[in-house]
């Protein structure tokens, strides 16, 4: 199952954790404790929600909706002890999805967030578009998007993401994505599952990593970091030199 990422943006280190704590067991959580470390970590990780705070120090709130939203349309909660009517009709004209005063209650804040990812998910399903990471999938042209840029996959290569992607955070054995992509009346040589990887995997591009390599098993499709992604990267490009 497929979890999402969320931003929480709190100075008040106890609120923040509280937020955290309710959260975590669905989804996986970066925190930060101003706008502008906010900010840093927006564009260097994949963020499918943020929650924020108004009054922060180094940037506020205010400040960090507008260049976040000059960047994406990423669902948005604010979450403020701002409760007069002027900040929360200028929330909604910044295009928030929610604004919930402080004091609030964790367990509708949690039931707020799930609502939102349901509903976006309902949006995409309708429209056959499935969105992972740096992807978008529109299952009824199969197309595929790398970073909002079309990459012309061959048919079996957009089987197999669209198998990886079903299949996330699974080890996959060589036999069994055979067996799932090629079917059980094969007759050839398995390595032609890792000839397509390597091939899915330069049209991916950044997303390359996305698809890792577990060894003595075979593959797994993964969310990560940039960073680990780049490691991934390395660590493909070695094993293909061997």
């Amino acid at each position: 199952m497929i979890r999402q990422t969320i931003l929480v943006v709190e100075d008040e280190a106890r609120l923040r954790e509280v937020i955290i704590n309710n959260l975590k067991e669905k989804y996986n959580i970066f925190e930060a404790q101003d706008g502008l470390e906010a900010l840093q970590i927006f564009d260097e990780e994949h963020i499918d929600l943020v929650i924020s705070d108004i009054m922060m120090p180094k940037m506020d709130g205010w400040e960090l909706l507008s260049k976040i939203r000059e960047r994406s349309i990423v669902p948005y909660i604010i979450l403020s002890a701002l409760d007069d009517e002027v900040s929360q009709i200028r929330g909604y004209d910044l295009t928030v999805d929610d604004y919930i005063t402080k004091p609030f209650s964790p367990s509708i804040l949690v039931k707020k967030v799930d609502a939102i990812f349901r509903r976006d998910s309902m949006d995409f399903e309708q429209k056959g578009i499935i969105k992972v990471g740096d992807l978008e999938i529109n299952t009824s042209a199969k197309s595929v998007f790398v970073e909002g840029e079309e990459t012309h996959l061959m048919p079996k290569e957009y089987d197999l993401l669209y198998f990886f992607i079903h299949n996330q955070d699974q080890a996959l054995s060589r036999d069994y994505i055979l067996n799932s992509i090629w079917g059980m009346e094969y007759i050839g040589d398995e390595r032609v599952v890792d000839t397509h990887i390597k091939k899915l995997r330069k049209k991916m591009g950044m997303a390359a990593g996305y698809l890792k390599t577990v060894f003595g098993t075979g593959y797994k499709f993964q969310i990560e970091s940039s960073e680990s992604a780049e490691e991934n990267n390395l660590n493909n490009r070695l094993e293909k030199n061997k």
